[in-house]
């Protein structure tokens, strides 16, 4: 970290290559009122745990400095959830698509007051293009308090690299 190379050793031979992008950050803080009408709201992960290419801002988006394959994952922790809300999902908005693998339908489901959602996805990201994680409650009115989990369980967070 911190230098523009760096040098991996196999069987004393070394290869240099470029240091890569890559990122985790975590939320240190609840999101109140993030979402609950159906609104997407994207995932602030303010706490960086590591970003090599400073590509990752602290507002909740990446933002891809070379083009290539990229894989994200990550997790958004949703509380207080009552019985109007009757969906949640997790989904990656990135490279102008979005991506919503999970989808829970709450009503078909004992009252759940927390749960957590999780991702894991491979996109091709030119150049500049961005990429957020966001969750979507729907079924109460836009007043709806959701928040989304902090460092503690349930655990919000963001990562990704690029593949190639």
């Amino acid at each position: 970290l911190g230098s523009s190379v760096s040098t991996l050793t196999l069987n004393q031979s070394a290869i240099s290559y470029p240091n890569l992008p890559a990122f985790m950050a975590l939320s240190s803080a609840s999101q109140a009122a993030a979402t609950g009408d159906g609104t997407a709201a994207t995932a602030v992960c303010g706490d960086e745990l590591f970003d090599r290419t400073t590509a990752y801002s602290t507002t909740g988006t990446f933002t891809a400095d070379v083009p290539g394959l990229y894989h994200f994952s990550g997790a958004v922790g949703v509380t207080s959830l009552t019985s109007n809300h009757t969906s949640a999902k997790i989904q990656l908005v990135a490279n102008g698509l979005t991506f919503a693998p999970q989808l829970v339908q709450l009503s078909t489901q004992a009252v759940v007051t927390a749960l957590t959602l999780g991702l894991s996805q491979d996109v091709y990201m030119s150049s500049g293009a961005t990429a957020v994680l966001q969750a979507v409650v729907s079924g109460a009115s836009a007043g709806a308090v959701v928040n989304f989990g902090s460092t503690t369980a349930p655990l919000t967070w963001f990562s990704g690299y690029l593949v190639g």
